[in-house]
């Protein structure tokens, strides 16, 4: 009886405390002075009007493509970039000494030509680290934009990517996830894959070698040459046909070894561990 009486007494304080303010503004509209030149006054309906503006305002869709090129100096060893939901993001190694780009972008606004203008104003920007270059797309104010950016990139450079966001990556020489949150599909990387991933699922196929700390992550970690090394927390992880040794911490994930070659060691507590020799 008392929480249901404490509970009706909240509401009607909160309802009485509404009466109270409408009638402080509707006492304002009669009793306010005149406005000065040059000054608007307030008005009830001028404020649900720019609520309904803003409601309404965005309601268009369209597109744009941008696309174009950005050198990489021959002393850069890595490209850093930040992933992020609104855009999806495609990184394909080739041999070349540039790196070029295409961004199919949609964007909202308050009619079609005007969010075909603001999909136009999304630009990659270049920064010189030195031996690492930072790419990060920079949007306008107005809209809200979403879409693919796809790089060719030198399959000689290490690419270091955080952030959140669906991530594709192949043929490159290593990748480096910083703390990744997201669905990540990793495929040919020649060296090794290193970092962090949570919250999503991770694929891996043909890699040099693996070290990563996974939280609450779905991995699925396949035909790797070299050395595992897996952190894991949450989440689940299957490492199959692969040839190195796999050294595993585990704390309450399931984990899956089917097919491996090389020596395994693991430690941890809860969750599964499964075993699966090649026939």
């Amino acid at each position: 009886y008392y929480k249901i009486l404490g509970k009706s007494r909240g509401k009607r304080e909160l309802i009485i405390a509404a009466a109270f303010v409408l009638v402080a503004v509707v006492a304002y509209q009669f009793t306010a002075p005149a406005p000065k030149p040059g000054e608007r006054h307030f008005s009830l309906r001028d404020l649900f009007t720019g609520i309904h503006r803003e409601m309404r305002g965005n309601s268009a869709e369209a597109s744009a493509t941008r696309s174009g090129t950005i050198a990489v100096g021959a002393g850069v060893t890595e490209v850093r970039l930040t992933a992020t939901r609104m855009m999806t993001l495609t990184i394909v190694g080739e041999k070349r000494g540039d790196i070029s780009y295409e961004a199919a972008i949609k964007s909202t606004g308050p009619d079609e030509a005007t969010a075909r203008l603001y999909a136009s104003k999304v630009e990659l920007i270049s920064d010189d680290l030195n031996i690492a270059q930072k790419l990060e797309l920079k949007y306008p104010n107005e809209g809200q934009q979403s879409g693919q950016l796809t790089l060719h990139v030198p399959n000689r450079l290490l690419f270091r990517i955080d952030g959140s966001g669906r991530v594709t990556a192949s043929d490159v020489r290593a990748i480096d996830l910083r703390n990744l949150t997201g669905d990540v599909t990793a495929t040919n990387v020649l060296e090794k894959l290193t970092g962090s991933h949570r919250n999503g699922e991770l694929t891996v196929t043909h890699a040099g070698g693996l070290e990563l700390a996974l939280a609450t992550s779905r991995a699925r970690l396949s035909d790797i040459q070299g050395p595992i090394s897996v952190t894991a927390r949450n989440g689940d992880c299957v490492i199959a046909r692969s040839k190195g040794a796999v050294e595993a911490n585990l704390q309450n994930a399931d984990f899956t070894v089917t097919d491996q070659s090389g020596q395994i060691h693991v430690v941890g507590e809860l969750g599964t561990l499964r075993v699966v020799a090649p026939d």
